[in-house]
């Protein structure tokens, strides 16, 4: 399965019924570490700061973002709504660091199967 980064959105994204209440994962970073991005209000990307906690031997997040002045495309993928049916993936893509937009792949409709011959 591997390991992830997330991803916070303050932007509306079109789609998606709400983006701040969604999960979302990416795995586009080198080496991935449960680290924190955030595509801000102002369609910057940015990462959390962290710092190690000798004492408990824990990572613990800051309320201090870097902005990664970020060019390119940037996916990250999610299950939305309650009944997280399908996975919605996002592609997010940046210019000198600035959001340009967003490309949404939702899932598909449930289809039925049938099997034999039907009456």
């Amino acid at each position: 399965m591997g390991m992830f980064d997330n991803v916070v959105v303050d932007l509306p994204i079109e789609g998606v019924a709400d983006p701040k209440s969604v999960e979302w994962q990416t795995k586009d970073f080198d080496m991935p570490a449960l680290d924190v991005y955030r595509i801000n209000a102002a369609g910057r990307l940015e990462r959390q700061r962290s710092v190690w906690d000798e004492k408990e031997e824990v990572c613990r997040a800051l309320d201090e973002w870097d902005d990664l002045d970020y060019h390119g495309d940037l996916l990250f993928y999610g299950f939305e709504g309650e009944d997280r049916d399908g996975l919605t993936r996002v592609r997010a893509r940046f210019a000198h660091g600035v959001l340009e937009g967003f490309t949404v792949t939702l899932p598909a409709a449930p289809t039925s199967l049938t099997t034999g011959s039907e009456t």
